[in-house]
């Protein structure tokens, strides 16, 4: 067989080297039967059939993974996860009824990273679960001081948010995390995410590791944000002995103090 006359046509339909290489190996591992057939009528078209369909089988699942602008490799099905910029009025959705935690059981029942930061980076994502869609943001946040946990100051690390941010919509449940901005100092309470954490829905599983290192366990009761027009942002109803703080300082003092609960 003539390995320059493959070579020629696989060029002139202009696919990768590594593209070429393959369909060159293929065609030479072929029965010398079919070879010689092949060989009696090498046609540019025939050829080209061939690379087509030896290009579905080695290309299409590249095209679906690059759907993605995450690796989703520990994850299954057919999850994809973008970044947006616009997300639509159809995001809007009540999320499931909080279950009521004291302030111990809000620092103590989940061994929550507790940390002060700066949020640098915020970004929404799509989530496309094989075509269920949900909505979400990713939060890059600069860490100044660690409180519980093993991060350590200057590291930035990303986190989940359970909604989209800075889109207007309102949704139940995520006052506080929705407050989030770029440039926000606060305290924050994610969970960090190991192979335990995925979202399974419509038949895929996304590992949560694969998107973020870390994530709030809900909108409202992980987070103290100092806001400059509306001072610290945090649920009041769920830490009733600090309703009334009004600066970062105060909070930082009040967590120093849970946590020195059980110690």
């Amino acid at each position: 067989m003539n390995r320059d006359i493959y070579r020629a046509a696989i060029d002139n339909v202009q696919f990768s080297q590594d593209l070429s290489t393959k369909v060159l190996n293929y065609l030479m591992s072929q029965p010398q039967k079919r070879a010689m057939t092949i060989k009696a009528k090498p046609t540019i078209a025939t050829l080209a059939v061939v690379t087509c369909v030896l290009f579905l089988v080695f290309c299409i699942p590249l095209f679906s993974k690059g759907n993605s602008d995450f690796e989703l490799k520990n994850s299954r099905g057919n999850v994809r996860v973008k970044y947006v910029d616009n997300v639509p009025d159809s995001a809007l959705r009540s999320l499931s009824d909080l279950a009521w935690l004291t302030e111990e059981e809000l620092f103590h029942k989940r061994n929550t990273s507790i940390f002060k930061g700066t949020v640098e980076e915020i970004r929404n994502i799509r989530i496309d679960f094989n075509g269920s869609t949900e909505y979400r943001a990713i939060a890059k946040i600069k860490i100044d001081k660690v409180y519980r946990g093993d991060e350590s100051a200057g590291q930035v690390v990303s986190v989940l948010l359970p909604c989209p941010v800075g889109t207007g919509l309102w949704i139940e449940d995520t006052d506080v995390i929705s407050a989030m901005r770029v440039g926000m100092t606060g305290i924050f309470m994610p969970i960090k995410y190991d192979d335990t954490s995925y979202w399974e829905q419509n038949d895929t599983k996304l590992f949560l590791s694969d998107i973020a290192e870390y994530g709030f366990l809900d909108g409202m009761r992980y987070a103290f944000l100092a806001s400059d027009d509306k001072g610290v942002i945090f649920d009041r109803y769920s830490y009733p002995s600090i309703a009334a703080a009004n600066s970062l300082d105060e909070i930082e003092q009040y967590v120093v103090q849970m946590l020195n609960i059980n110690r």
